[in-house]
């Protein structure tokens, strides 16, 4: 009953991000809905946590989050969760969405290349 009353839109995405993490699929689907709408790492970091999720639906809001994850910070972020989440059932299908979704941008001219940033990164693994 507390995570129903809890303002998953307050402005820091603090508690969706915490919300994130619930157990019961439903509370972790409207959570990243609510990230879907906050900016930073923190918000793609939980937001690449679920791309791992079980339930389909969860990860499909979280994907649908993180196409406007284009700056070189935030690529990095993801993709370092979702390296750490490698042996997770679906890490293998998310992290090929996460390569096309960056070669179709690349591809299309959708805002500033992200390439010359990700060589340059300290995390280039």
């Amino acid at each position: 009953r507390r995570w129903r009353r809890a303002s998953l839109g307050e402005p820091s995405g603090f508690v969706a991000a915490v919300a994130s993490l619930h157990a019961d699929g439903r509370v972790r689907e409207q959570a990243v809905h609510a990230l879907g709408a906050v900016t930073g790492v923190v918000a793609v970091a939980a937001l690449a946590v679920r791309l791992l999720d079980h339930v389909p639906q969860v990860r499909e809001r979280a994907r649908a989050s993180l196409s406007r994850a284009r700056d070189v910070e935030a690529v990095e972020v993801l993709v370092d969760v979702l390296r750490a989440g490698v042996d997770r059932q679906h890490a293998g299908d998310a992290l090929a969405r996460v390569e096309a979704q960056i070669v179709e941008a690349e591809a299309g001219g959708v805002g500033p290349s992200l390439l010359p940033g990700l060589l340059r990164s300290g995390r280039r693994r």
